[in-house]
C-alpha cells in the first residue's frame, strides 16, 4: 500500500510541494496553514517572526495553544467557525495589543482550504500582516499637510 502510495507520486505533485514550501519561506506576510481543528500543517517564517515564536517549536501546537486568549473572544471564534464552515473573512485595517498593552495595527484574512476529493473544509488559512510602519508613515504625512 505505501509503495502504492509513492508511485502515485508524480514530479507534478513534488515541483507542486516545493512552489509552497518557497511561497511559505519567502513569503513577507505571516502565514499559517491549519487542519479542522486549527492545528499547524504549515506556516512562513514570517508567520514566526510577527507573532514572536521564534523560541517555539509550532510542530503538533494548534492556534489556540499558541494564542489561548482567542477563545474566550467571540469575535474571533466566530471568524475561525465561519471559515470552519466555508466562509472566507477580511480586515484591512484591524487595531489590537500586544500582551504589554502597546497597539499592533494589522491587517488579516482567515480562508478555508478545500480537500479535493471530499469537497471539503480540510482547515484554515490565516494570514497576517503588521501595517503600523504605514499608519505611521499615513500620520506623518498628515502632520506634514499631504492629506
Amino acid at each position: 500500500m505505501i509503495l502504492d502510495y509513492l508511485c502515485g507520486i508524480t514530479e507534478t505533485t513534488i515541483l507542486k510541494y516545493e512552489a509552497l514550501e518557497l511561497t511559505l519561506k519567502h513569503s513577507p506576510f505571516g502565514i499559517a496553514i491549519t487542519d479542522r481543528d486549527l492545528k499547524y500543517i504549515a506556516y512562513s517564517d514570517a508567520w514566526v517572526t510577527l507573532n514572536s515564536l521564534e523560541a517555539l517549536s509550532l510542530t503538533g501546537m494548534t492556534h489556540l495553544d499558541l494564542f489561548p486568549e482567542i477563545k474566550s473572544r467571540e469575535d474571533w471564534m466566530g471568524v475561525y467557525n465561519k471559515a470552519l464552515d466555508g466562509q472566507s473573512d477580511y480586515s484591512p485595517f484591524n487595531v489590537h495589543h500586544d500582551r504589554e498593552g502597546n497597539p499592533i495595527y494589522t491587517r488579516w484574512y482567515v480562508r478555508p482550504w478545500i480537500h479535493k476529493e471530499t469537497n471539503s473544509v480540510g482547515g484554515l488559512i490565516l494570514i497576517y500582516d503588521i501595517i503600523g510602519e504605514t499608519v505611521a508613515e499615513v500620520k506623518a504625512r498628515v502632520l506634514r499637510g499631504e492629506l
